[in-house]
This record gives C-alpha cells, sequence and structure tokens, in this order.
C-alpha cells in the first residue's frame, strides 16, 4: 500500500482483552463451533486507509477484534481512557454509544479538535490486583502506552481494588488496600506514562456508597476512596490533570453515593445521564487533542 508520508497509523478503535481462564467468572463462557460472528465496531476518529487488529493473546488462534487503526494526519492525537467498568461503559444503554468515552468525543468534535479518545476500560478491573483482567500496571504498556498515536491517558481505577476483597461472591483473603497502597500504584502509572512522554490524566474514585452488591462498599474501602480523592486534588499529585468524577455524580446529601440522576439502578455504575456528567468534567484544555 501506498501511504501518504504526512500521516500515521492511528489507533481509532480498541477493545481489551480479558483471560478466559481467570478465577473469578463475572461473565458466563461460551463456545462458538460451528457459528460464524459478525462484530460491529465503531470508530472514534477517521482516515483514508482502515487496518483491523486481532489477538490470540489467551487463545491459539487470532478470533478476537481488538482494535483498528486509521491512516490520518501526523499531529492527530489520542488519549486512551484507561481503566475499569466506569470507562468501559457498564450502566450506560446497549448500542446507543453513550459510554464516557463516546460523549467526551463528541465534545471534542464539537469543540472542532482532531483527536480523539479510545476505550480500553475493563469491567471490574483493578488498579494493584489481576481479575478481572491484568491489573492497571501489568496492562498498561500494551493496552495504553504503545497504542498508536497516543498522547493523553485518561486513568480511572481503584472502585474494583476497594470493593472486590469484600464481596460475598467474590472472597478474596487480600485486604482491602490502604491509601497509600493506591496512592502508590497510581504514582507508578503516573511516572510510566510520564517516562513514555505522555501526559497523565487521573480521575477521582466514583462514590459508590449502598451499591446493591452485598459487601462491595465499606466503611473501610469509602473512607480510602476519599482519601485518595483528596490526594488525587491536592498539590503532590504527580498527575498533570485531573477530572473530579466523584464530584460530578455524588449526591450532594450523601457524596459516598450516586445520585438517583446519574444512578444506573445498581449503586456502582452510572447511566446515561451520568456519563454525559463525567465527560462533562473533563476540561478539554487538558486534553489539548
Amino acid at each position: 500500500m501506498t501511504t501518504d508520508s504526512t500521516a500515521a497509523w492511528t489507533a481509532a478503535f480498541r477493545s481489551a482483552v480479558v483471560s478466559p481462564y481467570e478465577t473469578i467468572d463475572l461473565f458466563e463462557l461460551r463456545g462458538f463451533a460451528g457459528h460464524t460472528l459478525r462484530q460491529i465496531i465503531r470508530l472514534d476518529g477517521g482516515g483514508t486507509a482502515l487496518r483491523i487488529r486481532l489477538s490470540n493473546r489467551y487463545g491459539k488462534k487470532p478470533l478476537h477484534i481488538t482494535g483498528a487503526d486509521v491512516l490520518a494526519p501526523a499531529d492527530t492525537r489520542i488519549a486512551v481512557a484507561f481503566g475499569d467498568s466506569w470507562f468501559e461503559g457498564t450502566g450506560t444503554t446497549h448500542d446507543t454509544d453513550h459510554r464516557f468515552p463516546d460523549l467526551l468525543n463528541q465534545r471534542l468534535r464539537d469543540a472542532g479538535s482532531n483527536g480523539w479518545v479510545v476505550n480500553q476500560g475493563i469491567s471490574a478491573n483493578r488498579l494493584l490486583t489481576d481479575e478481572i483482567g491484568e491489573h492497571a500496571l501489568a496492562r498498561l504498556e500494551r493496552d495504553a502506552l504503545t497504542v498508536p498515536g497516543v498522547t493523553h491517558v485518561l486513568i480511572h481505577f481503584g472502585l474494583n481494588d476497594l470493593g472486590i476483597p469484600g464481596q460475598e461472591a467474590y472472597p478474596e483473603p487480600a485486604p482491602i488496600p490502604t491509601a497509600a497502597d493506591l496512592i502508590a500504584g497510581f504514582t507508578a502509572l503516573a511516572d510510566r506514562i510520564h517516562a513514555a512522554g505522555l501526559t497523565a490524566t487521573a480521575t477521582t474514585i466514583g462514590p459508590y456508597k449502598d451499591t446493591i452488591y452485598d459487601g462491595y462498599s465499606t466503611p473501610e474501602g469509602l473512607a480510602v476512596a476519599r482519601e485518595v480523592n483528596d490526594w488525587i486534588r491536592g498539590a503532590d499529585s504527580p498527575f498533570d490533570s485531573y477530572a473530579d468524577f466523584a464530584a460530578a455524580v455524588a449526591d450532594p446529601a450523601d457524596p459516598d453515593r450516586i445520585h438517583d440522576d446519574h444512578d444506573s439502578g445498581d449503586g456502582l455504575h452510572v447511566n446515561d445521564a451520568g456519563a454525559k456528567a463525567l465527560a462533562d468534567s473533563v476540561d478539554l484544555a487538558t486534553l489539548t487533542i
């Protein structure tokens, strides 16, 4: 293929993969022998040519679409939304593209930006511990730092580190991490993002008090979330900027809870209106894309 020397292969869609062999069975495993699958992907940006990425990371055959790249102007700037279900889109209306990255992309388009955000969220993913998916520090290189065209990385982790250890459905011997544990993990993420020459944007840990998932919300975990959020907002944070997700969707009368207008119904994930509030909380000037 002949390509324009002023263009470069740039990520236009991403889907992070999870091993089907993990101990925690969050999703039902299904086989597709004798079937043809059609997977529809929605590109976050366009270009003059397209290539598809397939992965066999957890198997023997390259059956999973993990990305699509487009040949776009070389100065196209890409932000990777690297996080958990709040990026992946759990709780928003299916097949409507109302997830946080989708709505942030709409704001970028409306502002005339030539860049966009690709989604590398994994539902139930954690900062410090494997399952669901490799933990953030383990998958950072593959799922964020080496994404073609990446200039910015947005981070949202911590919810599942604090909630899963107490869940009755997924009993774990590990204790709930301390604020110091999470701060050390976030600092390591920021340092590695900066070492790669990229801009790091944090988001505060979202509210989750009184979620319907037994054992997930604990006074200990909520206290840690508040302490970490204060650190993210403070002068000691190593991130270049932050978006205050917690403040954007919290109930003012009880800031540890998601406001009813933004709650998907489970007390842990935001609905479409909540996803819009998250997208609106991002200062576009911090992305400069």
